[in-house]
């Protein structure tokens, strides 16, 4: 079975934080979602079904999401009819073995094309794909409102490289004044004489 995993508008990955549920696309919309995170260790994070909208609000106030803000975090969902829909996520859920346990439909499963792999089924929404917010609270540092995925990736990326040039900059002066504390301690250390006592006296140098 071929569905069609949504994305948001510009054709971008939807980033779980920003991406506005209440947009008109999600008006009565119904199927499935997987949600995943990116970057360097990829994994799938969870998997749903049933009323979009409202099963994607509740996983983003769910606190177990929370400790996903600010990694790159996904998510696409297909529309799939009711009798499908168990099958499907099950399916998923076996298949993309998420982070987040779910109660497993008892429906047999239903294989379907993965997000971003393979052959996809038609777009089959009415509504163009959400807008993202990156304002959201949830996303406070993922750009400014409406902002092109595109310039805010770039705009991050730009962030990331002052604050690598700051970090070098700062361990070059920490190491630089502890060689030469230590230089120092050095110079202080050669310039004790000891007495025939148990005493240091200052040297002449």
């Amino acid at each position: 079975m071929l569905v069609h995993w949504n994305r948001s508008q510009g054709d971008a990955w939807a980033e779980f934080f920003a991406v506005d549920f209440e947009d008109p696309h999600f008006d009565g919309l119904e199927g499935v979602f997987v949600v995943w995170q990116g970057g360097s260790q990829p994994a799938a994070i969870s998997v749903g079904l049933g009323s979009l909208r409202q099963e994607l609000k509740a996983q983003r106030s769910d606190p177990v999401m929370a400790s996903y803000r600010g990694k790159p975090l996904f998510v696409a969902w297909a529309k799939v009819d009711k009798i499908s829909r168990p099958g499907v996520a099950r399916f998923l859920y076996e298949t993309l073995k998420p982070r987040t346990l779910m109660t497993v439909p008892t429906a047999p499963p239903v294989e379907v094309n993965l997000p971003g792999r393979g052959a996809s089924g038609p777009p089959d929404v009415d509504a163009p794909p959400p807008r993202q917010i990156f304002q959201d609270m949830l996303a406070p540092d993922a750009g400014a409102l409406n902002e092109d995925p595109a310039r805010a990736a770039e705009r991050k990326a730009e962030a990331a490289a002052r604050k690598a040039e700051e970090a070098a900059a700062a361990a070059a002066a920490k190491s630089a004044s502890e060689e030469e504390a230590a230089a120092s301690g050095v110079m202080s250390r050669a310039r004790l004489v000891r007495t025939g006592s148990s005493h240091y006296i200052w040297g002449n140098g």
